[in-house]
């Protein structure tokens, strides 16, 4: 029995820093894969997003276009009620889906891997198609079929 005025043994002290140790040494590599799963997550939903917010405009403007002026396939030069022509295209040194009005390009999405222009203009559907994220394991892929309200001349 120990009384008061003794410690602890050297092998108590060493068993008792290498328990704390193996702990402490867990609750970092948990805490560590929490950081690099958040940032995942926020890189993805950005993408998602971006993605999103591409394909929305786009389909907002075909879908309200008076002319669809041309289209290739990762290009669509529209007309809206004004005359105003209004062009999008994929930038792969960029990585951008750009859009072209009165001469001057904006970027519309940044950091994306394709974009592709499906168009039947007997029926004026338009399919577009915008892919992100390809430094991930599965990239983001984000669809949008619009039905053109006139197709052309």
């Amino acid at each position: 029995m120990r009384t008061p005025n003794q410690g602890f043994t050297l092998i108590e002290v060493l068993v008792a820093s290498l328990v704390g140790s193996l702990i402490l040494g867990a609750v970092f590599a948990l805490f560590q894969q929490g950081i690099v799963f958040w940032r995942i997550q926020g890189d993805t939903l950005e993408s998602r997003d971006n993605l999103r917010m591409g394909t929305e405009r786009m389909s907002r403007e075909i879908r309200s276009a008076s002319k669809i002026r041309s289209f290739k396939s990762n290009e669509i030069v529209i007309e809206d009620s004004s005359g105003k022509q209004i062009r999008y295209y994929y930038d792969p040194a960029g990585t951008q889906l750009l859009r072209m009005s009165n001469f001057v390009s904006n970027a519309v999405v940044n950091r994306i891997d394709s974009f592709t222009v499906e168009c039947d203009l007997e029926s004026g559907i338009v399919r577009l198609s915008l892919e992100g994220g390809r430094a991930k394991a599965v990239p983001d892929r984000l669809e949008t079929t619009v039905w053109v309200r006139a197709v052309g001349d």
